[in-house]
């Protein structure tokens, strides 16, 4: 596994409950990225090696695109030791064996080429429909939304 360096965003909107909205999110990360595509991740979530492989066949193939998936969720009591190259294999066979994979409605991250949304409203984090918003705006403006093979009962994701 690997550490990604990423950089922060200066402002962040909040509802009026204190969630971060997603438009200014996502207009910060357009903002300080120098990169294309950009990954919306939640924080509590680890992507593996084959995260980066259908990320580079993704690219490859499709120029308007939203790239998305759900979780596996773990109970991991003790720190994770990152140097350890057994790590990955462990982490998947531990989801397979006591882990729980979210349904579809439980997107967990998405990728998609810069300037795909211009229009974001200000929807709340952490509150419902945000991640479906996305899906349905991605459709709508004729992009192709897809979720790659990583989240078979074989391959967890996380």
């Amino acid at each position: 596994m690997q550490r990604i360096r990423t950089p922060a965003c200066a402002h962040v909107g909040r509802s009026e409950f204190g969630a971060p909205l997603l438009n200014t999110v996502f207009e910060g990360a357009q903002r300080v990225s120098k990169h294309n595509p950009l990954v919306y991740v939640n924080c509590d979530i680890l992507l593996f090696h084959d995260f980066r492989a259908a990320l580079k066949a993704t690219t490859a193939r499709r120029e308007r695109f939203l790239m998305v998936g759900r979780r596996w969720d773990l109970d991991i009591t003790t720190p994770l030791d990152f140097s350890d190259s057994s790590l990955e294999m462990t982490l998947r066979d531990q989801a397979i064996r006591n882990g729980l994979q979210r349904a579809e409605m439980w997107i967990d991250y998405f990728v998609f080429p810069r300037n795909l949304y211009d229009d974001i409203p200000p929807l709340a984090i952490g509150r419902r429909y945000w991640d479906n918003w996305l899906i349905w705006k991605a459709r709508n403006i004729h992009a192709d939304v897809w979720t790659p093979p990583l989240g078979r009962r074989d391959s967890p994701e996380s």
